[in-house]
């Protein structure tokens, strides 16, 4: 299945390629055949290489044959013609992060830091 938006901006629905049912295969050879296509249609390769299931490889290449052969799924368009923000010529400066300094507040407030210090007879004032 493919979700896109029609010209009236509504989210409908189109059948790239209808499978049957696949009664010689585990839920996880599925998944990853679902995987496999998905990533073949977007360019996009796998950042650890799974275990190679002669099944799986052999499905995959059957199903990607019949999306081609069927001329449902726009190929060209898939790569960076379709794509709104190019993701390979992205950038940017003056770029910060917060991640290391959100972890240590909220561990502060989750430990009640504050009213502990302030008991013990520290102040908010800053040294001027």
């Amino acid at each position: 299945m493919e979700s896109y938006r029609n010209a009236d901006n509504r989210v409908c629905h189109r059948t790239i390629l209808n499978v049957g049912f696949m009664e010689d295969v585990t839920p996880e050879q599925l998944n990853a055949i679902q995987k496999q296509l998905t990533q073949r249609y977007e360019h996009k390769q796998a950042v650890f290489k799974a275990e190679e299931d002669p099944v799986v490889n052999q499905y995959v290449e059957e199903f990607w044959q019949r999306i081609v052969g069927s001329k449902k799924l726009d190929l060209v368009a898939s790569g960076k013609l379709s794509r709104m923000v190019d993701m390979d010529t992205l950038q940017h400066s003056n770029a910060r992060e917060i991640g290391a300094e959100n972890i240590a507040y909220q561990s502060w407030e989750k430990l009640q830091l504050t009213p502990l210090l302030l008991s013990a007879g520290f102040t908010r004032n800053r040294p001027g």
